[in-house]
């Protein structure tokens, strides 16, 4: 099955099952608080990354976080939430062009580097590669665009009451009967997609490896329309992540992806978590449960804890997002 619908189906049963047991404030509580570990730990491998590399990263790192912090001022002085929303649709869309790349390339990095090439004579680039780097690159665009005119549906929309959650501000159309229709469309929608023939791709003049990113787009324009949009993508983007590097850790040390596994007692404790799947694993759920005990002791003792709602209050997740999103354009490699 298709890695966006099965990404897809855990975000909507995620956020389902914690609208049906705390309500739709607790889905705000979910979301900054499967955050966390995402940003921070995104960050400490980012910033490992860069320091045993080349003294050019660093300085592009030490520019892109002077470049955040200026985002993030900008957003004080002006919070329109959409604009963030749509800065991560770019994140967002660009990390899955990659992860599609990189499973399309068995998990070799020198040969997604190469994927922008038109030509390769060394036999190194897989056949289609170039043509789903630039597919998903015209579709980046197009996505951004489906979210921008979602958005602008929504922001002239009456609330309506009645909606599937109680909250009419977390809803979709504010019907029940309506949102039930359209979640049933979304799901035929992203099966014919998926689905769809390589012949009518050809006629359409779409290469096959475009099939992903047209499923993608649609996740995109659907959750453009929710009343929190970012809510929905920002899950769905913390679900692809954590399946995505578990295949990678295990495609590496599995040995098929053209790079050596180094030995752990030579690198130390961070790179093999970075390159071992169950020292990974073993991180992020604790790291994840250290986030659920934290939210758990914020929301019991809130005047006593108020520092830790910069970690947890939904109004501070955007000073969060911004940095991810703009730390990420460093080059990977």
């Amino acid at each position: 099955m298709s890695p966006v619908l099965v990404n897809a189906a855990v975000t909507v049963a995620l956020l389902t099952l914690t609208a049906a047991l705390m309500g739709a404030t607790g889905t705000h509580y979910f979301v900054t608080t499967a955050g966390l570990p995402h940003f921070i730990m995104g960050f400490v491998f980012a910033a490992l990354a860069v320091w045993h590399g080349r003294p050019q990263r660093r300085r592009m790192l030490g520019g892109l976080a002077v470049l955040a912090v200026l985002a993030c001022a900008l957003y004080r002085r002006f919070p329109i939430p959409d604009l963030v929303g749509a800065y991560f649709v770019v994140h967002m869309f660009r990390d899955e062009v990659y992860m599609y790349l990189s499973r399309r390339a068995s998990f070799n990095p020198a040969t997604v580097a190469a994927a922008g090439e038109a030509s390769r004579t060394d036999g190194t680039l897989a056949p289609g590669l170039h043509r789903a780097w630039l597919a998903g690159r015209i579709l980046i665009v197009v996505a951004l665009a489906g979210f921008v005119l979602g958005r602008l549906a929504v922001a002239g929309r009456v609330r309506w009451q009645g909606g599937l959650f109680t909250d009419p501000a977390g809803h979709l159309t504010g019907s029940t009967p309506l949102d039930l229709l359209v979640g049933v469309g979304l799901v035929l929608l992203l099966a014919m997609v998926s689905l769809t023939s390589t012949r009518l791709l050809s006629f359409l003049h779409l290469p096959v490896e475009a099939r992903e990113f047209l499923t993608l787009f649609v996740v995109v324009a659907f959750a453009a329309h929710l009343r929190e949009a970012t809510l929905f993508l920002a899950t769905f983007h913390y679900v692809s992540w954590y399946l995505f590097y578990g295949e990678k850790l295990r495609a590496r040390q599995a040995g098929i992806t053209g790079e050596s596994l180094p030995a752990a007692r030579r690198v130390g404790f961070w790179h093999t978590v970075m390159n071992r799947p169950r020292p990974f694993a073993a991180l992020m759920v604790c790291a994840n449960l250290m986030a659920i005990a934290g939210v758990a002791l914020y929301l019991r003792y809130p005047s006593a804890l108020g520092i830790m709602a910069s970690g947890y209050e939904y109004a501070y997740f955007p000073y969060w997002t911004i940095p991810h999103v703009t730390l990420s354009f460093l080059p990977r490699r």
